[in-house]
């Protein structure tokens, strides 16, 4: 019984870490993608007792117990699945962001080009950059390297304090959005699903 309880009070600070990770990928996709020579497991410590010492003082017991290989190399285990969470995160606030931009400047969830107006949602404009930007990369790049693209220029088109769409992404959105409108005009079929 004894054994038990110590295998799961050492478990406990790697999980803590680890549900943290998780809920921030892009924190940890920064330190996989690191251009420099010092070890994953030295970064990853040095990180945590940053985070520690001058924001969360409450993780300072727990980056005392970690074993930092382990954390490492579940870092990069999961490296895909920290691309896959922050590339969601990042469609959703440019979908968010947009909607909000042409609330903005329609007076409702309206997008105007040409002869045609499209109502559109969160879900309708996240499904376009899913389609679109997402699937072209992916298909030109390849999977990994897709995925990295797509975050880079994902990113790109987002305000760097608050991560919400900046003029790049609107830009963007607005040229996305009028090729599928004159897409619809021209041929009369939607050129994409709304399914995500």
């Amino acid at each position: 019984m004894k054994k038990t309880q110590k295998t799961v009070d050492t478990q406990t600070p790697i999980k803590q870490i680890q549900a943290i990770f998780s809920s921030t990928p892009a924190s940890a996709l920064y330190l996989l993608n690191e251009q420099t020579k010092e070890p994953l497991s030295i970064r990853v410590k040095a990180f945590l007792e940053h985070i520690a010492s001058d924001y969360l003082e409450e993780l300072t017991p727990l980056t005392e117990q970690l074993n930092y290989i382990d954390l490492a190399n579940w870092l990069k285990i999961n490296e895909t699945y920290f691309e896959g969470e922050l590339t969601k995160t990042l469609k959703q606030k440019l979908a968010n962001g947009y909607t909000a931009t042409n609330v903005s400047r329609n007076g409702m969830p309206v997008i105007r080009y040409s002869r045609t107006i499209i109502e559109i949602s969160p879900d309708l404009i996240y499904s376009a950059i899913e389609q679109h930007i997402e699937a072209t990369m992916l298909i030109h790049y390849g999977s990994s390297t897709g995925r990295k693209e797509t975050i880079r220029f994902l990113t790109a088109m987002t305000t760097q304090d608050v991560n919400h769409i900046n003029p790049f992404g609107v830009l963007v959105l607005d040229e996305l959005f009028s090729e599928i409108i004159a897409g619809f005009e021209k041929n009369g079929i939607p050129v994409f699903s709304a399914e995500h």
